[in-house]
């Protein structure tokens, strides 16, 4: 696995993880919000352009192609994730909590708080990821896209993608249905890890999908030393659509973290 470097950095550097059907390329524009002041490396996931992929499931066995070179590096790093990648960067934190300064996360699927859920709304929630991981798992490629465009971003968006587009995100088909796998099995099966104590921002866009509120907002209460932001007027893609905004809360969260 090969890191990316998208920037120089004579300071603390930031690891972005991004989301699913992208790459970490969805980073660069958090490289130019330093003006080159800070290192950000931003990984491609397990099983996204070069980097192997996994056959275990979790969100541990996951990161496992991750690990060498993120323990290999030498000073602790801010820690950022969007979607899958914010339950990869949160898990990571766990494992690795000496390695992390802070960690910035917008709407990540971090499916485990749906473990003893026992609510009405809780079980609603849970019931459409499920349904929604199912159909991305035994679709053709062309309707599994499709059904995962829609349900983050809205009925019909997937229609007004071009069809070069489409064809782009068909080749995430497989991968999109295992990221599902991996955060579903965190619903099963207990983590033994203890709950990150350190700085944590939950970002999350004032016209998402309830479940991602419902998710950020369930975590920023669960841990110790969590706020959860609502950006108006951004969706579950905004680290994609306005990465301006985005860049610019978690680059304020980061900079509080250093300043205290």
């Amino acid at each position: 696995m090969k890191l990316i470097e998208t920037n120089h950095s004579l300071i603390s550097p930031i690891l972005a993880l991004h989301g699913t059907a992208s790459t970490g390329r969805q980073w660069d524009p958090l490289g130019a919000c330093s003006f080159g002041a800070r290192r950000v490396y931003s990984p491609n996931l397990p099983g996204y352009g070069d980097c192997p992929n996994v056959t275990k499931a979790g969100l541990s066995a996951r990161l496992q192609p991750l690990l060498k070179d993120f323990l290999q590096m030498q000073h602790p790093m801010h820690i950022v994730g969007h979607s899958f990648g914010g339950a990869l960067a949160l898990r990571l934190a766990e494992m690795h909590p000496e390695k992390c300064l802070s960690l910035t996360i917008y709407e990540p699927t971090s499916l485990h708080i749906f473990r003893s859920a026992k609510g009405k709304k809780d079980m609603q929630l849970f019931t459409e990821i499920q349904t929604l991981a199912n159909s991305v798992s035994i679709a053709t490629p062309m309707n599994a896209m499709n059904y995962f465009i829609d349900f983050w971003m809205g009925k019909g968006k997937w229609h007004k993608l071009s069809y070069a587009a489409q064809q782009k995100l068909c080749v995430y088909a497989k991968t999109t249905a295992q990221d599902f796998r991996d955060a579903l099995f965190e619903v099963q099966y207990e983590s033994e890890l203890p709950i990150y104590s350190g700085s944590v921002k939950v970002l999350f866009g004032e016209k998402t999908m309830d479940i991602a509120k419902h998710i950020c907002q369930k975590l920023a209460c669960a841990m110790p030393k969590a706020t959860a932001t609502q950006l108006p007027e951004l969706g579950h893609m905004g680290p994609i659509q306005n990465p301006d905004k985005v860049n610019s809360e978690i680059m304020l969260h980061i900079q509080n973290v250093e300043n205290s």
